[in-house]
């Protein structure tokens, strides 16, 4: 632990090395930290009421603005009780709070925020936390932007935020962006990228490459396959996976795909 001198007196964005930035807290912030934990905890087994849990976040939130973990346990509850326009503007305020501390200087993609430094996890699950919101409530548009600057300044992507980017790139009609996607995560399982790039070639009328990528990602992409070319009414909607729910109507959309995955996996 460093000497409490050396803390310093205000939330900073620092330079690590060229390429990393990281956020650094005062003192009294680690105990603020703990307190959140503790909140959190005495809520999700009982012995909080969601009425004080709300004041209590809500309390921390006045006095320190900064604490962009209880920013985004407040969002969620307030999510949780369907006040989406109040979550919201939680997330918006504690944004705009962490976009005053990160200097101008900072460039997604040149610079980065990465996950492995504890202290700038409370900001990347804030960013995080709101694109899913945004993506939820219908606004894609804005939520890609915020994808993209996730997988910018953290490139190991230890939030899976590349499987949320993917399917909004199918949803928004971007293959070519999901094949780069992909090819920046060449050997990720997660199907939304491997059966994703399929589809996207596949739309762009470039078979041989999809039947290419089908044959490479087959094997391990086997279960979701099978999942696509059942019959959809053989499996109730709440047994369908993740990807079924996230990609399978734009396979069925996208005239001759099912076909095709057929002719080559049937």
């Amino acid at each position: 632990m460093k000497e409490e001198s050396t803390f310093p007196d205000t939330v900073q964005f620092i330079k690590y090395d060229d390429r990393r930035r990281i956020f650094i807290y005062p003192a009294h912030f680690y105990e603020l930290f703990e307190t959140i934990d503790a909140l959190k905890d005495a809520f999700e087994k009982g012995a909080l009421t969601e009425t004080a849990y709300e004041a209590e976040l809500k309390k921390l939130l006045k006095t320190t603005p900064e604490l962009f973990d209880a920013a985004t346990l407040l969002a969620e509850l307030q999510i949780n009780q369907k006040n989406f326009e109040a979550a919201r503007l939680t997330y918006i305020t504690a944004l705009a709070c962490a976009r005053t501390i990160i200097h101008k200087q900072f460039v997604p993609g040149k610079h980065r925020c990465e996950w492995s430094f504890l202290d700038n996890r409370p900001f990347l699950r804030l960013l995080a936390h709101y694109a899913q919101f945004l993506d939820a409530q219908g606004e894609i548009l804005q939520a890609i932007p915020l994808y993209e600057e996730l997988i910018f300044i953290n490139p190991n992507d230890h939030q899976l935020i590349r499987i949320f980017l993917a399917t909004a790139y199918v949803k928004t009609s971007q293959p070519e962006r999901l094949i780069e996607l992909a090819d920046r995560y060449r050997n990720d399982i997660h199907p939304e990228l491997a059966l994703g790039k399929v589809l996207a070639f596949f739309q762009l009328d470039e078979q041989n490459q999809a039947m290419k990528q089908l044959k490479r990602v087959a094997g391990a992409q086997k279960e979701y396959i099978d999942e696509l070319l059942q019959d959809q009414a053989d499996v109730l909607p709440e047994k369908r996976s993740r990807y079924w729910r996230s990609q399978a109507r734009f396979w069925i959309k996208t005239k001759g795909a099912l076909d095709f995955l057929r002719a080559c996996c049937g």
